[in-house]
C-alpha cells in the first residue's frame, strides 16, 4: 500500500509540500516492508532511485515535467562496474 500511495502522490497534477512529506515516509516505509518480507537482495538500483524521488521533485517540480531517460540509459554502462 505504500508504494501505490507515493506513486499517486507523484503523478497527481499538484503536488501539496505536505504530500511530498508523505511520499517520504511512504517510501521508506516501502523499502523496510519489503525487505523485511523478501530480505535486502529484492532490493535493486530502481528501489534506491526511488529514494531520491523526493529531492528530485524538491528541485525539478513535478515529474510528469521532465525526462529520465536520458540519466536511465547511463544504467547499463554503470551496471559493468558494479
Amino acid at each position: 500500500l505504500h508504494h501505490v500511495s507515493f506513486v499517486r502522490i507523484f503523478i497527481q497534477h499538484s503536488i501539496p509540500a505536505e504530500s511530498i512529506v508523505h511520499a517520504s515516509r511512504d517510501i521508506t516505509e516501502y523499502h523496510k516492508l519489503i525487505s523485511e518480507i523478501y530480505g535486502e537482495e529484492i532490493i535493486t538500483i530502481n528501489h534506491h532511485y526511488e529514494t531520491h524521488l523526493v529531492t528530485c521533485i524538491e528541485w525539478y517540480s513535478k515529474p510528469r515535467l521532465y525526462w529520465t531517460f536520458p540519466q536511465e540509459s547511463i544504467n547499463s554502462v554503470l551496471k559493468r562496474y558494479v
